[in-house]
């Protein structure tokens, strides 16, 4: 399926959906921090970045910038247990936590599915 890169500082967090997730079939590497996530983005393309919002060091909000900033970059879907405004085009979804794993499923295959569309790559003019 997709290769995510899922960034908590929680580690029950990051291993519940890590495990949820791998369990869809997708390729998942976790980190519990901002700076993890970073080194692990300019060395590995990934398709989605889910990361929480609220971190020591960088927070998640920090890190979707960073990302932006890379040549390809991932689809962010950030998540967050406060209610936060978000800043337009810094992220493609934002969920409040505790995440519904079915609901983030569906949200990755839509992505995926829009990805691999014919008219989305240019095959199709």
């Amino acid at each position: 399926m997709a290769q995510i890169l899922l960034v908590d500082d929680d580690t029950n967090v990051l291993l519940t959906l890590a495990i949820a997730l791998r369990r869809q079939g997708h390729n998942v590497t976790v980190a519990q921090n901002g700076w993890q996530a970073l080194n692990l983005l300019r060395r590995q393309n990934f398709e989605f970045l889910i990361s929480d919002v609220s971190m020591p060091g960088m927070t998640g909000i920090e890190l979707a910038k960073r990302a932006h900033q890379m040549p390809s970059h991932p689809i962010i879907v950030l998540t967050s247990a406060l209610e936060i405004e978000m800043q337009e085009g810094l992220a493609q979804h934002f969920m409040p936590k505790p995440v519904d794993v079915r609901e983030l499923g569906d949200v990755l295959a839509a992505d995926l599915a829009l990805q691999q569309s014919p008219v989305q790559s240019g095959a199709l003019h």
